[in-house]
């Protein structure tokens, strides 16, 4: 629940991964926190691809206000107040990238927040200055 704030999709993902990558061959082995945070770092790296991650950033890429906002949650560190009849926060919580945490909108997991952090990172680092 730590990482994936309960996303059924993201707590199968980290299972698989722990079963299936970091205690092969189904060792009788029990599993510990250690395992988990591993999981998690293969799950957030950017080769690991899933069709959940693809449409998440295809979301963000087809609609520049939720990539903005996202922005600014993740990259600015900027606090926002959660109101779901803002069209722009009803469709990131739709989609499953934002959420409300005590009245403060926030990203939903800490999957998808470090996702979305290297992905934005990524086009940050590769984007032309237009310096020359």
């Amino acid at each position: 629940h730590y990482y994936t704030a309960g996303h059924p999709f993201l707590v199968s993902k980290l299972c698989k991964i722990v079963d299936e990558e970091i205690i092969p061959g189904r060792k009788k082995q029990a599993w510990t926190v250690g395992h988990i945070d591993k999981a998690f770092k293969r799950l957030v790296r950017d080769n690991y691809t899933t069709t959940n991650f693809d449409d998440m950033i295809k979301n963000l890429e087809n609609n520049r206000d939720l990539y903005d906002l996202v922005f600014r949650l993740i990259m600015d560190g900027e606090k926002k107040t959660f109101c779901v009849s803002n069209p722009i926060i009803k469709l990131g919580v739709s989609i499953g990238i934002l959420a409300d945490e005590n009245g403060s909108l926030v990203i939903d997991n800490r999957v998808y927040k470090k996702r979305i952090y290297n992905y934005i990172s990524s086009k940050i680092e590769t984007s032309y200055s237009g310096n020359a």
